[in-house]
C-alpha cells in the first residue's frame, strides 16, 4: 500500500475568521461562560496549545466543493447508498500570523434598521479574526488512491479557498504558495520504517523537505466586478464600538490603518440597491429574509424559518472586501449634545470622534460565483449614488461625515450598463408577477 503525504502552504489574502462560538459554552451548552475563555461572541477556533487551527471538516468540505463532480465520491467518500470511505485524510491545518502584525484582530458589527437608519437593536456582536498575511499550512494524506494523486494535485494547483465565516464580507480568502508531496510504499521495508517513525506533523513536513516533489500553484484567479478608488471628501468615521475616555475610536486593520470593513460596504450598497429597485417598481425586501428578490439573490439572505428542503438561507454571490484608508490625515472632532430646553450645550455630554479628513481607499467587489447579467449594473447604480454624494459610509452621515469622491470618472459604458440592468430586472419582475 502507498501513502502520499501532501503539504500545502497558503497565505491569507484577507483576515480569517474560523470561529468557534461553542468554546464560550460549558456544561453541555448551558450558556454558562467559562472564566478562562474569551467573552468575544465569535472567538477563533483554537487547539489545545491555543494556536489557531482550522477544523479538518472545513478543509475537507472546501476541497470537496473544489473537485469535479465525478471525483467527489472516489476522493472524499459518501454515506449515501453503499457507504464509501474517503481515501483522503486531513491531518493538520494551522494558522500562523505574520510577525509584524497583531496576532488577532477583533471587529464589532451590527445590522442597520432600514426605517430608522440607525443600528438595529440586539444585532451587535464581535468576532475575532487572524490578520491577512497569515500563513496557513495544510497536511493531507492520500491512502490507497494512487490513481487519484494527479487529479488531486491538479485540484490543489487552482485551489483558492475561503475558510470560515464572512466570505461575502471579504473574509477568509487564501491563495496557495507552495505544494509539496512524497509517497511512501509501506510494502517496502525502508519506507515502512520511515512511516512508523513519523510522530506528528513536524516529522511529515521534515520528510517532505528531504524527499518531496513540488508543483506550482496557479496565479490569482479572483474575479473582480468592481475595483474603484475613492478619496475622503469631508470626514470619515467608522466606529470600532470602543472608546478611550470620551474619545470614540475608529475601526482599524491589523496594520493599524483606519478601515471601512467589507460588512459596512456590503450593508450600505445593499440598502441603496433596495432603494433603487423599489424606485423602479421592483419588490425588494429590507431585511434580507425573503430569499426571492434581486438583492437576496446576489447579496444573500437568511430565512425566518427553514424551507421545505431544510435550508435556512443562501450565501451571496459577491464578496465585499475591507477598504483600508491610505495616505491618511487623522483629526479629533469634538461634539456635544444640545439641551432642548435651554438651547445650549448639555452638561456632561461632550465627546470626541477620531476621524479621517484626508485619505484614499479602494472599493473592491469580487464575484464568488457566476452572476446574473444584471448584477454588475445594479452595483454600479448604487455606486453612482455614492459618487454623487447621496450615500455615505460610517457614522454621522447626516452630519457631514462619510462622503467619498471617486478619483477618476466611470468608464464610458457604465450608464448603458446601468440602464440595461435595471430594464432587465424590471422586465423579469413583471414576468414573474404575471405568472
Amino acid at each position: 500500500m502507498k501513502i502520499t503525504y501532501i503539504h500545502v502552504e497558503l497565505t491569507s489574502l484577507t483576515p480569517l475568521a474560523i470561529s468557534a462560538p461553542e468554546s464560550n459554552l460549558v456544561n453541555g451548552g448551558t450558556g454558562e461562560v467559562s472564566h478562562d475563555v474569551s467573552r468575544v461572541d465569535m472567538p477563533l477556533h483554537r487547539g489545545a496549545d491555543r494556536t489557531v487551527v482550522i477544523p479538518g471538516s472545513t478543509i475537507a468540505g472546501n476541497l470537496r466543493a473544489q473537485l469535479p463532480a465525478n471525483l467527489r465520491v472516489p476522493m472524499m467518500g459518501t454515506v449515501e447508498g453503499g457507504a464509501v470511505a474517503s481515501p483522503l485524510h486531513v491531518l493538520d491545518a494551522r494558522v500562523a500570523p505574520p510577525a509584524d502584525r497583531d496576532s488577532v484582530i477583533t471587529r464589532r458589527r451590527t445590522a442597520i434598521d432600514r426605517k430608522r437608519g440607525a443600528a438595529a437593536t440586539n444585532k451587535l456582536f464581535d468576532g475575532e479574526a487572524a490578520p491577512d498575511g497569515s500563513k496557513v499550512t495544510v497536511l493531507l494524506a492520500l491512502h490507497k488512491g494512487e490513481e487519484l494523486l494527479e487529479p488531486l494535485l491538479d485540484c490543489l494547483k487552482s485551489w483558492q479557498p475561503q475558510f470560515g465565516r464572512g466570505a461575502t464580507t471579504g473574509l477568509g480568502s487564501c491563495a496557495a504558495k507552495t505544494i509539496s508531496y512524497a509517497t511512501l510504499d509501506v510494502d517496502d521495508d525502508s519506507d515502512l520504517v520511515t512511516y512508523l517513525n513519523l510522530a506528528g506533523p513536524e516529522d511529515i513536513v521534515r520528510l517532505l523537505g528531504q524527499r518531496g516533489a513540488t508543483v506550482s500553484p496557479q496565479p490569482d484567479q479572483r474575479r473582480w466586478v468592481v475595483e474603484r478608488r475613492y478619496e475622503v471628501a469631508d470626514a470619515l468615521h467608522v466606529g470600532s464600538g470602543r472608546a478611550q475616555g470620551n474619545m470614540l475610536l475608529m475601526e482599524r486593520d491589523a496594520q493599524g490603518r483606519p478601515v471601512v470593513p467589507g460588512s459596512s460596504l456590503k450593508g450600505v450598497l445593499r440598502s441603496r440597491s433596495e432603494f433603487i429597485l423599489r424606485s423602479i417598481g421592483v419588490e425588494a425586501c429590507d431585511d434580507g429574509s425573503c430569499g426571492a428578490c434581486p438583492t437576496c439573490h446576489i447579496f444573500g439572505y437568511t430565512l425566518p424559518e427553514p424551507d421545505a428542503r431544510g435550508r435556512t438561507g443562501g450565501r451571496g454571490l459577491l464578496a465585499f472586501h475591507d477598504a483600508p484608508v491610505n495616505d491618511v490625515s487623522e483629526v479629533s472632532r469634538a461634539h456635544v449634545a444640545i439641551d432642548r430646553v435651554t438651547g445650549g450645550a448639555r452638561d456632561s455630554a461632550l465627546y470626541s470622534m477620531q476621524s479621517v479628513d484626508i485619505g484614499s481607499l479602494d472599493i473592491r467587489i469580487e464575484a464568488l460565483a457566476d452572476l446574473p447579467e444584471w448584477a454588475p449594473g445594479l452595483l454600479w447604480a448604487a455606486l453612482r449614488d455614492v459618487d454623487d454624494g447621496y450615500v455615505g459610509f460610517g457614522s454621522a452621515t447626516t452630519r457631514g461625515y462619510g462622503t467619498l469622491r471617486p478619483t477618476s470618472p466611470s468608464h464610458s459604458g457604465t450608464e448603458a450598463t446601468i440602464r440595461a440592468a435595471l430594464a432587465t430586472i424590471a422586465e423579469q419582475s413583471r414576468e414573474g408577477a404575471s405568472r
